[in-house]
């Protein structure tokens, strides 16, 4: 498929990336003193929920912390050497949320998620749960917030025109078809004012959205109405998830072809790791300050040591299929 821009989702890492807004609000109306002790204890809870038992603490940025409060400690997080990887976020609560819109507006398909895990819903209910939090929260945030970030808008914007087409038949707005069609909103404007696509106010109906949308190469029809509701999601990724790989000074990832003769070899000179199975070695390089591993020399030499130098999304489906092959 030919998209017009790569269409991947870290709504997760995007939702933490505007907690640097919150906390620069919080010190606005409350006070500097106030808003760091809020957002250290956000930051603690934040760290419990995506920890892989528990693993993930404030502790390593106590020194951060006691230097420059909460910034300090916002800035590490997001730094090349902090504990947490982008791919964590995703097993934040809210995250989870965006996870199950985004296979819902962008796949079509939703077994829905009750993030309380005491009522059991029907996949419609629990999209329509979603839905709400999605509105409230564009209601709450900003738009200047929300016009930096790449996935989150459009992500909602394919949710909230799916649920459109596929329950309220309201008009579409530019975005949302964009979204759906994996394109750019100026494409959808040049149908519009080419009358490929008829125009209700700065809307597009549902019936004329669909019918181009059924045409259009990258859209995929609703399927959803054929899934059973599903518990909370363990902290195991499904395999369509999104899974970060660290990669070198010249953007080759770790993944299974560097596996060496002994197995997945990391750490430095003298400290070295061996793993036999690839998720396993995956895991302790997240939790690595810098990750480092061996990759098999081309030549008849040893294998060499590679440094990470920043983390490459990947989806586990594709990593699988390696792994397979």
């Amino acid at each position: 498929m030919n998209f017009e821009f790569q269409y991947d989702s870290y709504d997760g890492y995007e939702l933490f990336k505007l907690g640097d807004h919150v906390g620069q609000l919080a010190e606005v109306m409350y006070g500097k003193r106030a808003a760091n002790a809020a957002m250290i204890a956000l930051i603690q809870e934040l760290l419990a929920q995506i920890g892989n038992e528990g693993l993930l603490t404030i502790e390593p940025y106590a020194s951060a912390m006691a230097t420059g409060g909460w910034r300090a400690v916002w800035e590490a997080l997001d730094g090349e050497d902090s504990h947490v990887s982008p791919s964590d976020y995703d097993r934040n609560e809210t995250a989870q949320w965006c996870c199950e819109l985004y296979r819902y507006g962008i796949d079509g398909y939703s077994e829905g998620y009750d993030a309380s895990g005491e009522n059991p819903l029907t996949v419609e209910q629990q999209l329509r749960q979603m839905l709400d939090w999605a509105a409230e929260l564009l209601a709450n945030v900003p738009s200047h917030w929300l016009a930096p970030l790449d996935d989150l808008p459009k992500t909602i914007a394919a949710a909230q025109g799916r649920w459109k087409l596929d329950i309220t038949r309201e008009a579409l707005t530019v975005e949302e078809v964009a979204a759906l069609a994996k394109v750019s909103a100026k494409t959808i404007r040049n149908l519009l004012s080419k009358g490929d696509l008829q125009r209700e106010g700065s809307t597009i109906p549902a019936d004329s959205a669909e019918a181009w949308l059924n045409g259009s190469p990258n859209f995929t029809p609703s399927s959803w109405r054929d899934a059973e509701p599903r518990q909370k999601p363990e902290a195991a990724p499904s395999i369509d998830r999104p899974v970060f790989v660290p990669h070198d000074a010249d953007g080759r990832a770790f993944l299974p072809d560097v596996k060496t003769p002994g197995g997945y070899v990391l750490g430095p000179k003298g400290a070295e790791e061996k793993f036999d199975d690839f998720w396993a070695a995956m895991n302790r390089l997240q939790e690595m300050d810098t990750p480092r591993w061996r990759r098999p020399s081309t030549g008849s030499g040893r294998p060499s040591i590679v440094i990470g130098k920043g983390w490459k999304r990947m989806s586990i489906a594709e990593i699988e299929r390696m792994l397979a092959g």
